[in-house]
Parts: structure tokens; C-alpha cells; sequence
């Protein structure tokens, strides 16, 4: 029995990546035994969800999420950093948190705070940033774009993010600590957050503070 599964920084980034298929694979092992399933953010390498190309070119997983949700499972989806309007996605019955963390409450009312975990450190110029990918105006430039040529773009600036190997200069105790203040502030009882693609595992008390790692 699962009660809550998380899975986050997968980065797909086309329907023949290995990654895609095992993910779908994966999906297709969940049953109804799993009452939440929290999608957490950079599940692809980049998605515009205004888009058909985008739309299209992960259908399957769309379709797959569609066919948990009519299980009973709880589908949810909370924003990335490589992620924009997933909403517009119109996956039924996944839900698309608008909010940057999600709380949910296991039948035993165990509550868990879920972030992506890109504002736990973020300086103010990074929400300047979300702000304005977020903003109508970005998406109609996006939308105009032709989308192919979107994709390679944001694809090859992903490519250049991750050669600057900044995931091993990260200062893991402050990631750490500022976890544990984000979890106090949330009042739930654990915390889960992503992002990072470093898996982190510390108990403050009676209280965990997990880290997904990517895959």
C-alpha cells in the first residue's frame, strides 16, 4: 500500500527518451492502492501548456494520468522551473496547483508539505524572473513562437544550465535548513521537496524533510 507517491525532476524531453518509457511504464503500474500522486515539478524539460506541440508531443503521459485519476487516485501537479501554463495542459482529473507547495492530509491525518523546492533559496531576482515567464506577455511571444524552434531553444538552454555543474557547488546544510524553516511555516508534519537532484533525508524531532532525487 502506497498511500502517497512523489516523483519529481525527471526532465523529459522527447516520447523516445529511455526515461519517457520507463515513466510510462511506471504509471502504468499504479493502481488504486495509491491515493496521492504528486507529479513535483520539472517533469519535463521544458512544457508550454498553451501549446498543441506541447500538448501533442506528450499525449501519452496526459492520457496515462487521465486513466489514474479515473481510478481514484488523486492526481497533482505542482509547477516547475521548466514548466509554463501547465494548466492548459487539460489533462482531466489532474489537478495543477497554482500555489508554488501543495499540503496533503494521509488517512491517518498525517500532513505533508510538497514544493518543487526552487523558492526554498531563491534571491529576489529569481521571483522578478518567475514573474515575468509567468506573465500574459511571455506567453503570447511563446505562442507566436514557432513551437519546434521553442523547444530546440529551450532545450539547448537547458543543455548550457547543466554544464555549469551548479548541482555540486550546492550549500546542502542551508538547503537543509531552510527545508526545515519551510516545513515549520507550513504546519504539516514532513516535508518533500525536488529540484535540487541531490536526495536528502533529516529528521527534526518526530518530523522528515525528504528531498526526491531526479531521475
Amino acid at each position: 500500500n502506497h498511500p502517497l507517491v512523489v516523483v519529481s525532476d525527471l526532465h523529459l524531453r522527447s516520447p523516445q527518451d529511455k526515461n519517457y518509457e520507463l515513466f510510462l511504464d511506471f504509471l502504468s503500474r499504479l493502481g488504486p492502492e495509491v491515493k496521492y500522486l504528486v507529479l513535483n515539478g520539472d517533469i519535463f524539460d521544458f512544457c508550454f501548456g498553451w501549446s498543441s506541440y506541447f500538448r501533442n508531443k506528450f499525449t501519452s503521459i496526459g492520457s496515462s494520468l487521465e486513466k489514474l485519476s479515473q481510478l481514484g487516485v488523486k492526481v497533482i501537479y505542482i509547477h516547475g522551473n521548466h514548466e509554463l501554463f501547465l494548466s492548459k495542459l487539460g489533462w482531466k482529473g489532474v489537478f495543477f496547483e497554482k500555489k508554488y507547495w501543495h499540503r496533503v492530509v494521509l488517512a491517518n491525518n498525517t500532513s505533508v508539505a510538497i514544493t518543487h523546492g526552487d523558492y526554498l533559496r531563491a534571491p529576489w531576482h529569481y521571483h522578478v524572473y518567475k514573474w515575468c515567464v509567468s506573465s500574459w506577455l511571455t506567453k503570447v511571444f511563446f505562442y507566436l513562437t514557432p513551437q519546434a524552434y521553442l523547444d530546440r531553444w529551450a532545450l539547448s538552454l537547458a543543455d548550457v544550465s547543466r554544464g555549469q555543474d551548479f548541482y555540486q557547488k550546492l550549500d546542502h546544510k542551508a538547503i537543509i535548513e531552510k527545508a526545515h524553516s519551510w516545513l515549520q511555516g507550513s504546519q504539516c508534519n514532513h516535508a518533500v521537496f525536488g529540484h535540487y537532484h541531490v536526495p536528502y533525508e533529516q529528521k527534526f524531532g518526530d518530523k522528515w524533510v525528504l528531498c526526491v532525487d531526479s531521475w
